[in-house]
């Protein structure tokens, strides 16, 4: 499990997001799910990765879901 929180305004281009194939949305962000889920299985995002720069409290709320998105996919 790799979890990072960084408090930075976006992936921007990344090489590990390109080694993964990992796809991105129309203005840069990581594309996920409902669940927070990218588009490679058990790969999950949140906070600015998903939505670019915003507030702390929104990342914290981001997260949570992540979380509970993660909890999902493991039962």
């Amino acid at each position: 499990m790799i979890l990072l929180a960084m408090g930075f305004v976006g992936p921007g281009k990344n090489r590990l997001i390109d080694e993964l194939g990992i796809e991105l949305d129309s203005k840069g962000n990581v594309r996920a799910d409902a669940k927070h889920m990218t588009n490679k299985e058990g790969l999950f995002v949140a906070g600015d990765m998903t939505s670019g720069q915003s507030l702390a409290v929104r990342a914290i709320g981001d997260g949570r879901k992540a979380a509970r998105g993660i909890a999902a996919y493991l039962k």
